[in-house]
């Protein structure tokens, strides 16, 4: 799908993918970047994002909208190497996703509006977001519609925070398994890292908390 914008490296048009689904997630590329990045450390960087190429989420274009660089909110802290990037195409439900592994975090649901700011955390040193939320649906406290702050350290705006594990292809419609012959229920395989999914939190110091939270480590 077009996306409507240009690359500012080489003037092709970018393009918007969207796996669809409330864990979908989606970012743009541009096809010509994604084939030749022009990051030779990007080259093969994250094949559960984005196979062997690069997207605008790993892009670290100085001033383009659609790059890490403008959309990064901070380092993550489960795979401790990506970054974790708002979609701000992502509404009804908005997302930030790390552009190195599989983490996705869902917050300010039903939200009109939410942007990324340049203001930082004091204590976790990530990004604030801005929230507006419609008159006659807003979860502020005093019919306040507008909210800005840390998605890990502001009580408010971490109560609608949840983190799950992204996905990039759509779910599959099939016939559910039975009982197999002469035996019982075979069982799911359980998801590495599916017990920390849940609220974001921040974490001051050094390791995390099991269970089912986020951890932003703060560097001291």
């Amino acid at each position: 799908k077009i996306f409507g914008s240009e690359c500012p490296f080489d003037g092709f048009e970018l393009l918007i993918f969207k796996a669809g689904g409330a864990n979908g997630i989606s970012y743009t590329l541009c096809p010509y970047c994604y084939n030749h990045p022009p990051f030779e450390d990007l080259a093969i960087v994250n094949q559960a994002k984005s196979a062997n190429g690069m997207s605008c989420v790993q892009c670290r274009h100085p001033s383009c909208p659609q790059s890490a660089v403008s959309l990064g909110m901070c380092l993550c802290p489960y795979c401790r190497k990506g970054t974790l990037v708002f979609d701000p195409t992502s509404r009804p439900i908005w997302k930030i996703v790390c552009n190195r592994c599989d983490r996705l975090i869902k917050f300010a649901e039903g939200a009109n509006k939410a942007k990324l700011l340049k203001t930082k955390c004091g204590t976790c040193k990530a990004r604030f977001v801005s929230v507006d939320y419609p008159k006659n649906n807003t979860p502020l406290p005093n019919g306040e519609t507008n909210r800005k702050g840390c998605l890990a350290c502001d009580p408010m705006l971490n109560n609608t925070t949840e983190v799950v594990k992204g996905r990039l292809t759509k779910a599959r419609m099939g016939r559910r398994k039975g009982r197999r012959k002469g035996g019982r229920r075979r069982k799911g395989r359980r998801i590495r890292g599916a017990d920390e999914d849940g609220p974001m939190v921040v974490k001051v110091g050094v390791g995390g908390e099991k269970g089912r939270r986020m951890a932003v480590k703060v560097r001291m």
